[in-house]
């Protein structure tokens, strides 16, 4: 999640991430995405003990992860340039929100369609309720 502000801060503003639950609970999938864009969306799923695989390891910082995914996903990162205040905003919440080591939920795969709030996990406050995501523009 810190990657994703990274490169908002690098000019990468319409990048959005959206990330759920696997079925097991065991795994935190993530998507990156360009709203309107054609190319492909990096996804993939991931737990405590592993790294993205892009050249990353579990010692790399946000920083080092930022400059993984502008090396492995160029297509994506370059339809990603500009600025898209709303999302911004939200993302920078539910980053300070989850501080310092949770995670953001939209969906689990074990239940039909899109929860209906955000939770936070790993960072006690999984009661609390936050908005989606603002829609695509």
């Amino acid at each position: 999640m810190l990657a994703i502000s990274i490169l908002h801060s690098r000019g990468y503003g319409n990048l959005r991430l959206k990330a759920g639950m696997s079925p097991s609970g065991c795994h935190w999938r993530y998507h990156l995405k360009v709203p309107g864009c054609s190319v492909s969306e990096a996804k993939g799923s991931l737990t405590n003990q592993e790294s993205f695989n892009w050249g990353d390891t579990d010692e790399s910082s946000p920083e080092d992860l930022a400059d993984s995914m502008v090396s492995n996903f160029p297509e994506l990162l370059a339809a990603a340039k500009g600025f898209d205040p709303a999302y911004s905003k939200w993302i920078t919440m539910i980053i300070e929100e989850s501080q310092p080591e949770g995670l953001f939920i939209e969906y689990w795969d074990s239940y039909d369609g899109e929860c209906d709030h955000v939770r936070l996990i790993n960072c006690g406050k999984d009661d609390q309720k936050y908005s989606h995501a603002p829609a695509e523009s």
